[in-house]
């Protein structure tokens, strides 16, 4: 009688499949990095202000059209105010502006934080997501700023940061 496969055939065969039978139970699947978030929130800028939205708009932007380009845009977004510090505190927060420290929004970068102690922000949810986040820009969110000379907490606009 003759074999069906050779010792070679056979041998390359019962090593697939322990391979196969190896990963399975003890393989963790392969899981592409999660993507990049970036969210941007600008004054004065509205939606035909950039070739994003766009095509006729005379302002070239390389940078932000080639980051809309590879990745996704939104097209309708709803503010909680017409100005940008409690919209921020909303965005941040997932809450109306009034229900923060104060209704209007914090304006002063040396008065306490809009954010109140407790409250989750969208920087929590992304490190519980595994993110590492960064908030860069205005300081409309209230909170202390120390000038970089003295280490001291600066309490007007008059030296800059």
């Amino acid at each position: 009688m003759k074999l069906l496969w050779s010792r070679r055939e056979r041998l390359g065969y019962g090593l697939l499949l322990l391979t196969l039978a190896y990963g399975s139970a003890y393989g963790e699947p392969v899981r592409p990095p999660p993507p990049n978030v970036l969210v941007f929130l600008m004054d004065d800028m509205g939606i035909g202000d950039c070739r994003v939205y766009n095509p006729e708009c005379k302002v070239r932007l390389p940078n932000l059209e080639k980051l809309a380009e590879t990745g996704m845009v939104f097209s309708d977004a709803h503010a909680p105010a017409a100005v940008c510090a409690p919209t921020r505190y909303s965005i941040l927060t997932g809450n109306y502006p009034w229900r923060g420290r104060n209704e209007n929004g914090t304006w002063l970068f040396h008065m306490p934080s809009q954010i109140l102690p407790g409250q989750r922000t969208l920087g929590h949810l992304m490190r519980g997501a595994g993110y590492h986040t960064a908030f860069l820009g205005k300081v409309h969110l209230g909170g202390t700023v120390y000038g970089k000379a003295t280490g001291k907490p600066k309490r007007n606009f008059k030296d800059g940061f």
